[in-house]
């Protein structure tokens, strides 16, 4: 956490799907997947809902879904969500919530986490993330990016560093810890076919969903 103590106020919080992807690994459009009776797409925009003054879908047609919400096209498509991060950051301009669309157990709880320390960050504060305590993994997808976030990022996408984590400076963001072993269930990836297995089991509100540790979905280059 950085070490300032000047606490900022709250903040008009917009909110913002991720659905950008190709979906190459799944074989066929995961947003269009569906489960327990909406498409990917239409559950993260129910879950960021719950928190954001506006939910914007980033990277398709929110009509495609049957949705009314804002979108726009990444200015780059298919070219990793770093990109889509900046698009977003440059045309809202304004503080974002991120959720990509292949996380369908995220739940409106875990997303407050974010935003209650985020509206009492320190001075300086650009990224608010979650981070696997036993493995060091950063979710830098479900995370809130300020604005002063797109100077760094056009910065690494220059010297093509596309790792989504190493995008903000280390000293400029916060990370809320999580347990793989009591907390893993909201971050479930939906990436390959096999996936989905996992996903009809966590049907069942009850059932500890345990994913494996996290690698990056882009070699650093």
């Amino acid at each position: 956490m950085p070490d300032i103590c000047v606490l900022q106020g709250k903040i008009s919080l917009h909110g913002v799907v991720l659905a950008g992807g190709k979906s190459t690994r799944m074989g066929r459009d995961k947003a269009k997947l569906t489960f327990q009776g909406q498409d990917l797409v239409a559950r993260a925009v129910n879950v960021l809902t719950s928190c954001c003054t506006s939910v914007w879908i980033s990277g398709r047609d929110a009509a495609d879904h049957g949705l009314p919400n804002p979108w726009f096209m990444d200015q780059a498509p298919g070219k990793g969500p770093l990109r889509g991060i900046l698009t977003a950051l440059k045309h809202i301009q304004h503080p974002c919530m991120f959720l990509p669309c292949d996380i369908p157990l995220m739940t409106p709880e875990v997303i407050n986490r974010l935003v209650q320390i985020y509206e009492h960050r320190p001075t300086g504060t650009l990224r608010v993330d979650f981070k696997q305590q036993e493995t060091g993994f950063i979710e830098a997808l479900v995370a809130i990016y300020d604005p002063g976030c797109i100077p760094y990022i056009e910065q690494a996408l220059a010297q093509q560093q596309f790792k989504v984590a190493w995008a903000v400076p280390e000293n400029r963001c916060i990370h809320v810890p999580y347990s793989i072993a009591t907390d893993s269930r909201p971050f479930l990836n939906i990436n390959y076919p096999e996936d989905l297995a996992l996903l009809k089991k966590a049907g069942n509100d009850t059932f500890c969903l345990l994913p494996s540790p996290k690698k990056s979905r882009f070699s650093h280059k």
